[in-house]
């Protein structure tokens, strides 16, 4: 048993029955003048807070808004504090903003408008860095030095603010580890990330020309999750070209690259669309009826060397597809097929029945037919008619460009 199918088949094995039903994917971005290093959501303005680290350029704060879709990440609003920001918390219509500012260690904002409220000097010149809102307060983190590190303050008047308590720490104060968001791919440190509703993500992280980033819930392939177990099913129909180990089949798994994705292959060599097969114990309503019983969301029939073998006309093949369309959507499956491939040498229009056969083909489904027969060459194959390494690795990228759900990715 090969390596990548041993894979295969661990990965199958191992999905919870909660595994997630999508990865998110980016669909939108916003570059920012300077590196972020905070970032807080106030889920009543709707606005992302950014801090930034110090620049003599740019301002250190930004307002981020995402338009009346909640997708178009806009600049709201800027400011100039001159010191870098360690940290941002909200409470719904102020920003509370702990920076390395020697006389402003807290710097206190309106969310809406980007003002500046107020601020609070510390005694000495240690950073503030953390800030977070608690019942009696606001909580302000310093690093360690020979001042008091933890303050309380009363911001009710951010024109006035006074610290109710003030105390040394034994421990520097840290700010809360950044969400992690599971599954999502992106280049740079992860600073923070929001999720306003189900399915929809706001991301910050260090990727220059990207650093905020609008990131959705994106199934890993076209078809729906019909059965609703969180798991996109997709069983492989077919010949010996399906039926190799380590075919197209188990590659797409590799390709797609997703716990929510799996495959069910049960083609068998020799076998046929059209039934009766006249050789094999096998065809295509056989195997359909097999996987109907495996709780799969879509099946990809990949036959047609057998039936040019066995004298099928151009005409019965497409009916037998169309036959079994019918049986596939009365199941509630996406329906696929795939192109008759090459076979003894001939890749070309003088291959006349398959080349007719895959004319009616694309014909009859549009959309839905994965391509086996256009770019592929005799240096895809190891005999006349069988697959090797380079033409599994090819059906397997077209199969992906029909079945994947394209995902943006650094």
């Amino acid at each position: 048993m090969s390596r990548l199918f041993l894979a295969v088949l661990l990965l199958a094995a191992s999905l919870p029955p909660d595994a997630e039903a999508a990865r998110p994917g980016r669909s939108a971005t916003l570059d920012l003048p300077s590196r972020p290093t905070s970032v807080a959501f106030d889920d009543v303005a709707s606005v992302l807070v950014v801090g930034t680290r110090k620049s003599g350029a740019h301002p250190e704060l930004y307002g981020i808004g995402f338009g009346e879709d909640g997708r178009t990440p806009q600049m709201l609003w800027s400011l100039e504090l001159k010191a870098r920001v360690h940290a941002v918390a909200v409470d719904g219509s102020r920003a509370y903003v702990a920076t390395s500012h020697d006389r402003a260690e807290l710097v206190v904002v309106d969310v809406a408008s980007g003002e500046k409220l107020g601020a609070f000097d510390a005694p000495g010149n240690a950073d503030a860095i953390a800030v977070d809102v608690v019942s009696s307060g606001v909580r302000l983190g310093r690093k360690l030095s020979s001042d008091r590190e933890l303050f309380v303050l009363d911001t009710t008047d951010p024109g006035a603010i006074f610290a109710k308590k003030a105390v040394h720490r034994p421990k520097r104060a840290r700010t809360p580890p950044a969400a992690v968001l599971e599954g999502y791919r992106h280049a740079g440190k992860m600073i923070g990330c929001a999720s306003p509703e189900p399915g929809l993500h706001y991301v910050v992280v260090t990727d220059q020309a990207a650093e905020v980033q609008v990131a959705e819930d994106v199934p890993p392939v076209v078809f729906a999750d019909v059965n609703g177990d969180g798991v996109y099913r997709l069983a492989c129909l077919g010949d010996s070209n399906t039926a190799a180990m380590s075919s197209w089949c188990e590659r797409l798994v590799e390709m797609i690259d997703d716990r929510a994705f799996d495959v069910v292959n049960v083609a068998v060599p020799g076998a046929t669309v059209v039934s009766p097969n006249r050789h094999f114990d096998s065809d295509a309503t056989m195997q359909l009826e097999q996987v109907l019983a495996d709780d799969v969301d879509a099946v990809l029939l990949a036959f047609g060397t057998n039936d040019r073998i066995q004298g099928r006309t151009p005409a019965r093949v497409v009916q037998a597809y169309l036959e079994l369309d019918e049986v596939a959507a009365a199941a509630g499956l996406s329906y696929f097929l795939a192109t008759t491939p090459p076979m003894s040498g001939c890749v070309g229009e003088g291959c006349t029945l398959i080349f007719a056969t895959n004319a009616l083909v694309r014909d009859a489904f549009p959309g839905r037919v994965v391509e086996f027969f256009d770019g592929f060459t005799v240096e895809h194959f190891s005999d006349n008619l069988h697959l090797n390494d380079l033409g599994q690795d090819m059906r397997a990228v077209r199969a992906l460009e029909v079945l994947g759900n394209p995902v943006q990715r650094p």
